[in-house]
């Protein structure tokens, strides 16, 4: 009998990557114009932090040490695919959290799930049930943030949701791809790399 399993589906492992990093280059935020600048100012001149995150949803039981020598290798790679706009990155810092078990896991505006032969039916009724359970999350469990300064218009804060679900929540998002056809993508990408995905 499967240990982790949610509204009657398989659940997997997700661990949550957190990447930081130093390199050359002015501020983002202030143009180096501001020496009390939030994101610069604990940071030698000409020099700014940068980062990346994902989420990684694993088919099989997964340590934190498996995870580590996969993202050090990941790390090697996107240094190098990048190495036009990245210049001489220092101080990497790679944070690895396991975040518990679900039945899909987050991209950048999609969400994607392991094909284990599932209908496209079904796929969707996974889906619906998995934002379905995310939306009650976020209505139980998001939390109000002041912001240090009220912005122009008198607005003081922001709630900020228990769960990004990044537009999943409007269901006429969905789409298959770019092109907008009906989901899921099952394109060779998808196919290649054993998975399902639905774009919103």
């Amino acid at each position: 009998m499967e240990k982790n399993i949610i509204d009657e589906e398989k659940a997997y492992p997700i661990y949550k990557i957190v990447v930081k990093w130093v390199e050359d280059g002015e501020c983002y935020k202030c143009k180096g114009k501001d020496k009390e600048c939030s994101v610069c100012k604990d940071f030698p001149e000409g020099t700014r932090s940068n980062g990346t995150s994902m989420d990684k949803m694993y088919k099989e039981e997964t340590t934190i040490e498996e995870v580590e020598k996969e993202m050090a290798k990941w790390w090697e790679y996107y240094k190098e695919k990048n190495k036009e706009k990245m210049k001489n990155p220092t101080d990497i810092d790679i944070k690895i959290e396991f975040m518990g078990y679900e039945t899909w896991v987050i991209e950048w505006f999609a969400h994607k799930t392991f094909d284990v032969g599932q209908t496209d039916d079904e796929i969707l009724t996974s889906f619906e049930k998995f934002v379905t359970r995310k939306e009650y999350v976020n209505e139980t469990e998001s939390k109000w943030v002041d912001f240090e300064t009220p912005i122009e218009g008198g607005a003081t804060g922001y709630m900020r949701e228990k769960y990004c679900l990044m537009g999943a929540e409007d269901r006429w998002r969905w789409k298959a791809d770019e092109d907008g056809s009906p989901p899921p993508c099952r394109c060779k990408h998808c196919k290649e790399q054993g998975i399902v995905r639905i774009g919103h």
